[in-house]
């Protein structure tokens, strides 16, 4: 049998005043003062009415065993195994009764798992439900335990639900009903993680074992000095390393402040509330100000953020003098705001600037092909490529930041949708993913491979020469002549579907604001293949702009932009990221480019 795992963290609102999650360090000794870890763990196997299964108990066991080692308080004492309804909801209730505004919580369950018209079901071992409505008297809603820990106001949340992807109920005709979990919508500050990706089947282990999602969860739990985002990477890459590559975990969340190890952080102190960032401080600033009437308020704004994400409307707001300053009149500002250096001091020549031409007479138009896919011409120019100054946190093979310079090209407004695709390949793609988004979402669970062929047909009904863009054209524009860190500016919620915001789904195209080069969602949505074969840096990297394709021995194929469920810091202009050509994944997709243009 196999399963997958959803993990939800809830991190739950706290005034600014008090301090951020500080360090839980492992064991009783190392728990901070007044906070209590509690945790739930439960494993049904021994099913009356439906597939038996081999390793929930064996899973919960494990996981019970790592908890009470960790300083964790386990609801009755140890894993609680193969519950029925009254015993499930008990232990549940139990738990509640337990956690208070000093709790770390911990949910654990392993068993059956069920969707039914969009809600998650967790199945005590005594459900046999025949209609969808014996769901809501047979089992367990997951929602329940999001809302019974948000209730008790709880500092920190961590529910794990590994359930079995395989439908039990497959011959008994429910409506509804799908096969394990679907895609549960987080509540602010959730972190989502999956054991595999949506509509992938995770591997259950061998008989009396342990799934290798759980086996690697335990040991990263266990291993000191990993904080909270490195304790589920490394299980990630166990996982995948453990399967060969057929299971890959994925996590969507908003960023979760403070510091968390399950196992101590040893170098790691409790954090104060951060220091805004710049652009935190400028939009601050900027949202003092939009609605003054007062030039000398922008010309304030210019004077602290000379290359603000708003400068345009301020200096337009400047030049108009729509209403001359009063005398003595002081501009706003904002309490406390020193200008910024990385603000008031230009960067050097060649560093962190995008030239491009001037535009010429076809430049920056738009043309829609007959499948309507709207396409940007783009002039071309030279750029800085990789990760600068002002791209947040670099990974290396963001590095050696290079110039390049491109020719022009076309690129599409848009990311393909799946009214395109279907137009253009007569059906939908086979593991298409959110059928019910519509035609104007993004086209998705495509591979590289997938996409070559869609190219290929665009090509021969329209006898244009279409393709993927390069790594350097998709950079190029994304940044648009920008220094921003998100592909259109610095305020990533109005620019991008990402982790944060996007609760989990894809979103039509066009919904967020257009960069300066007039394309959407370049962060976000979905994450975009490119034509380039990934290497792990930039070093020997082309400058002219063109694809670097080692032609067949191309294990990895570049993706970038993001997607709805990643990280903010995986939206940014400058991040990469890599997958096998083959691989079909539900945020995966793509957008066009045509050249030569000019």
């Amino acid at each position: 049998m196999k399963r997958s795992a959803l993990i939800l963290f809830a991190l739950l609102s706290m005034p600014l005043a008090q301090p951020a999650i500080p360090d839980y360090g492992r064991g009783a000794a190392r728990v901070a003062v007044g906070e209590r870890r509690v945790a739930l763990v439960i494993g049904n196997s021994g099913y009356r009415h439906i597939n038996h299964l081999d390793n929930p108990g064996n899973d919960a066991r494990l996981i019970a065993k790592t908890l009470k080692g960790l300083g964790f308080q386990l609801v009755g004492g140890d894993a609680l195994l193969d519950l029925d309804r009254p015993k499930m909801e008990a232990a549940v209730q139990a738990f509640g009764r337990d956690l208070g505004a000093d709790s770390v919580a911990l949910f654990y369950y392993a068993g059956h798992g069920n969707e039914i018209s969009g809600t998650n079901y967790l199945l005590p071992v005594d459900a046999n439900p025949f209609k969808p409505s014996d769901f809501d008297f047979q089992t367990l809603n997951a929602t329940t335990v999001l809302r019974l820990m948000q209730d008790a106001g709880t500092r920190l949340n961590i529910v794990i639900l590994d359930a079995c992807r395989d439908n039990p109920f497959n011959g008994r005709g429910l409506r509804g009903s799908q096969a394990g979990l679907g895609v549960m919508e987080p509540p602010e500050g959730t972190l989502i993680a999956y054991a595999a990706g949506i509509g992938k089947k995770a591997k259950d282990g061998p008989p009396n074992g342990n799934s290798p999602y759980t086996a690697a969860l335990a040991k990263a739990m266990a291993e000191s000095g990993l904080r909270l985002w490195d304790t589920f990477n490394t299980v990630g890459l166990t996982v995948k390393e453990d399967t060969g590559g057929v299971q890959t975990p994925w996590i969507s969340n908003e960023p979760i402040k403070g510091v968390f190890c399950f196992a101590g952080c040893a170098d790691a102190a409790p954090l104060a509330a951060p220091e805004p960032s710049p652009a935190v401080k400028e939009q601050k600033f900027w949202d003092d100000i939009k609605n003054s009437q007062n030039p000398a308020d922008f010309q304030a704004y210019l004077e602290q953020f000379p290359s603000g994400l708003h400068a345009g409307l301020a200096r337009n707001k400047v030049g108009s003098g729509s209403k001359p300053a009063l005398e003595g009149s002081k501009p706003a500002t904002s309490a406390g705001l020193e200008p910024a250096p990385t603000e008031q001091n230009p960067l050097p020549p060649g560093e962190g600037r995008v030239r491009v031409r001037k535009p010429t007479a076809n430049s920056d138009s738009l043309t829609t092909n007959p499948f309507g896919i709207e396409m940007a011409s783009l002039s071309g120019g030279s750029f800085q490529m990789g990760c600068g100054p002002k791209d947040g946190e670099c990974y290396d093979d963001e590095k050696p930041r290079h110039a390049v310079t491109v020719k022009p090209f076309a690129i599409g407004k848009t990311e393909v949708t799946q009214g395109q695709w279907q137009a253009v390949m007569g059906s939908a793609p086979p593991e298409l993913y959110f059928k019910d988004c519509g035609a104007d979402c993004p086209v998705e669970t495509v591979s590289w491979n997938d996409v070559q062929e869609f190219i290929q047909t665009l090509n021969q009904k329209t006898g244009a020469h279409y393709r993927l863009p390069s790594e350097a054209e998709w950079e190029y524009a994304g940044r648009a002549g920008q220094d921003t860190l998100y592909c259109g500016g610095n305020d990533l919620g109005a620019v991008a579907w990402h982790g944060g915001n996007a609760g989990g789904k894809t979103h039509p195209v066009g919904g967020k604001a257009a960069n300066p080069f007039g394309l959407y969602d370049m962060s976000g949505n979905v994450w975009e293949w490119l034509q380039d074969c990934y290497h792990d840096s930039y070093q020997g990297a082309p400058g002219d702009g063109s694809a670097w394709d080692d032609g067949t021995n191309c294990a990895r194929r570049v993706l970038r932009g993001g997607s709805f469920g990643s990280f903010q810091n995986h939206v940014r202009c400058a991040y990469r990221y890599s997958s096998e050509p083959d691989g079909r994944y539900y945020n995966y997709g793509f957008r066009i480019v045509l050249s030569p243009f000019l």
